[in-house]
C-alpha cells in the first residue's frame, strides 16, 4: 500500500507543466526532437500514472534503485511503463537494477559493464527472455568527485563495443555540467561549450544517443543535438515533491539500494 500524498490526486499543474515542457522544447525548432525522461525519483506513483494516462508518457528516470522498483511494483499494471536507470552503480545494486530497468544511463566504469553483463547471462538462465540492455556511458568531465570514462577510453570501448556483446547495447554517452554552489554558472556560454564538445565526442564515437541537459540546462543540451533530455523538478513540482510520503512497504523479494 503507497500512503496519499499531494500528488495523490489529480493536479492539473502536472499537465500544465508537462505541457509547457513539450511547447518549449517545440519551439526549438531542431531538427533532432529529444527524447524527454520524466526523472521521477520524488514523484509519488499518482503522478506518474497520470502523466501516463492523460500525455500517453510512459519513460521515467530514477536515481535510487529502492525508489525504481517501489514504483515499478506499483505501477506494474501499466504494462509499457519504461524505466531508466539513472543513479550511481555499484556490484551490490547491478543485478536488482538490470532486473527492473529498462535502461541503464549511469555506466562509468568497465567493471560495471561486465557486472551488467554478468547480470543478464544469470537471469537469462532462469528462463527471463531479456533484449540486450541499451546502456549510456558518461563522461568524465572535470569534477573530481564524479565518475565517468575519459574521451580516449570511450573511443576504445566504442571501436570494440565491448566485444561486442549480444547482450549489451553501447547505446550512447552522457554527461552532467560541474556541480556548483552558484547559478552564474548557467549564465555564462560554459555549459554551451561543454555540450557542443559532447556532441563532437558522439559525432567521433558514432554512437547513436547524446543525454544531455536537465531542467536548469535542457536548453543548451537541445541546441547542440541532444537526443535525450532529463527533466525533473520543471515537471513534478518542487513544492509538492518535499511533502511526498514515502512508499510502503517494499516490493517482495527485491533487495535494497
Amino acid at each position: 500500500m503507497i500512503s496519499k500524498s499531494p500528488l495523490s490526486s489529480p493536479s492539473p499543474d502536472l499537465i500544465q507543466r508537462y505541457d509547457q515542457i513539450v511547447s518549449d522544447i517545440s519551439k526549438t525548432k531542431k531538427q533532432v526532437h529529444p527524447r524527454l525522461i520524466c526523472v521521477s525519483k520524488h514523484a509519488h506513483p499518482d503522478a506518474i500514472e497520470q502523466l501516463y494516462h492523460q500525455r500517453k508518457v510512459n519513460t521515467f528516470g530514477e536515481n535510487r534503485l529502492k525508489d525504481m522498483q517501489r514504483k515499478a511494483y506499483h505501477l506494474r499494471h501499466l504494462k509499457d511503463l519504461k524505466w531508466i536507470y539513472l543513479g550511481a552503480l555499484s556490484s551490490r545494486i547491478i543485478r536488482p537494477v538490470v532486473e527492473v530497468a529498462d535502461e541503464i544511463h549511469s555506466v562509468s566504469r568497465v567493471k560495471e559493464i561486465h557486472a551488467i553483463i554478468q547480470a543478464i547471462q544469470t537471469i537469462k538462465t532462469k528462463n527471463h527472455l531479456i533484449k540486450p540492455m541499451p546502456v549510456l556511458l558518461q563522461v568524465h568531465c572535470g569534477e573530481p568527485q564524479k565518475r565517468g570514462f575519459l574521451k580516449a577510453d570511450l573511443k576504445h570501448l566504442f571501436s570494440t563495443r565491448a566485444g561486442p556483446h549480444p547482450d549489451i547495447a553501447l547505446s550512447g554517452i552522457l554527461a552532467m555540467p560541474p556541480l556548483i554552489h552558484s547559478l552564474h554558472f548557467y549564465h555564462t556560454n560554459l555549459i554551451s561549450m561543454m555540450y557542443d564538445d559532447m556532441a563532437h565526442l558522439k559525432d567521433q564515437l558514432g554512437c547513436q544517443r547524446l543525454s544531455l541537459g536537465m531542467s536548469m540546462d535542457w536548453r543548451a543540451g537541445v541546441m547542440v543535438g541532444a537526443t535525450d533530455i532529463r527533466i525533473g523538478s520543471d515537471i513534478f513540482c518542487p513544492q509538492n515533491l518535499k511533502h511526498h510520503d514515502p512508499i510502503q512497504p517494499s516490493p517482495p523479494n527485491h533487495s535494497p539500494s
